[in-house]
């Protein structure tokens, strides 16, 4: 009798230092389940419990990913909205602060866009805006952001240049690609672009100021 008091008192011993490690944040611990007892057999369900609550903290956690980007992204092009846009701004003004460097945005207009849109349709239309933002991001660096603002208009953050004439330089090659023409189902697209620049901090030194100079 005394024995087995001793092993079903370790037992729940053992049990109570799992619980108490998950309570700590130890989502890792479980119990040791191979004794074919009742310990045992709690031992099973406690672990059971565990890797259900792991399973639902996946999915919650992958839910909340879902919903941050759905909250920061166009639906259309899958590029930052305004909002992540002003956020990544607002960060690289702070550290071209601290490092003492230059940054540049370029808003870029499609000239004529609303005649494609009225003549063949927004599915044309849209289309077009997605090739045009697959264009842009293929002409800026990775650490670079690319936005929609919403209709026709991109926004580009040059961020860390080396030089502020580098965006003149970055403006006139987005100019040159996106006036090289499109294939969109049967139609043979032409547009052509209009790009605005403002350097920081020399135009501005806060993002709406950077993005009100944008003329185009």
């Amino acid at each position: 009798a005394f024995l087995m008091a001793r092993g079903l008192t370790q037992g729940l011993q053992r049990l109570v230092a799992v619980a108490d490690g998950i309570r700590e944040g130890r989502r890792d611990m479980r119990a040791d389940s191979a004794r074919q007892d009742e310990i045992g057999q709690l031992a099973k369900n406690l672990n059971q419990m565990l890797d259900a609550l792991a399973q639902r903290e996946q999915d919650l956690s992958a839910a909340q990913a879902d919903v941050q980007h759905l909250a920061t992204r166009d639906t259309l092009t899958q590029l930052p909205n305004r909002l992540l846009l002003m956020d990544r701004l607002g960060q690289a003004i702070l550290t071209a602060q601290r490092e003492h460097h230059a940054l540049a945005v370029l808003v870029i207009d499609l000239d004529r866009f609303k005649q494609i849109n009225d003549s063949l349709g927004h599915t044309v239309g849209d289309r077009l805006l997605q090739e045009v933002a697959g264009r842009l991001r293929a002409l800026v660096r990775e650490e670079d952001t690319v936005a929609r603002l919403g209709g026709d208009e991109f926004v580009v953050l040059l961020d860390q240049l080396e030089r502020p004439e580098d965006a003149g330089i970055v403006a006139a090659k987005i100019i040159e690609r996106i006036g090289l023409g499109y294939r969109i189902y049967d139609y043979n697209l032409f547009i052509t672009t209009s790009v605005g620049i403002s350097i920081y901090p020399a135009d501005g030194d806060d993002e709406e100021r950077l993005l009100k100079n944008c003329l185009l």
